[in-house]
């Protein structure tokens, strides 16, 4: 059963990797002249992959579950 999660597992991982570089470059601007509007696109992608986890969370817990 595990094998059929490694994809869903690798997919989050990604997704993770993801919020944290977004994470990186946003404090990597902050004090610089970046417009408040780059930095909200930015949080907005980070929620994205935050919901992205979520649903692939679910997607395993209800196959385990069956």
């Amino acid at each position: 059963m595990e094998t059929l999660f490694k994809p869903v597992r690798d997919r989050i991982a990604e997704a993770r990797h993801d919020i944290e570089a977004i994470e990186i470059q946003i404090a990597s601007e902050n004090g610089s002249s970046t417009p408040p509007e780059h930095t909200q696109r930015l949080r907005g992608l980070q929620e994205m992959y935050r919901q992205r986890i979520a649903k692939m969370d679910e997607e395993i817990a209800s196959v385990s579950a069956r």
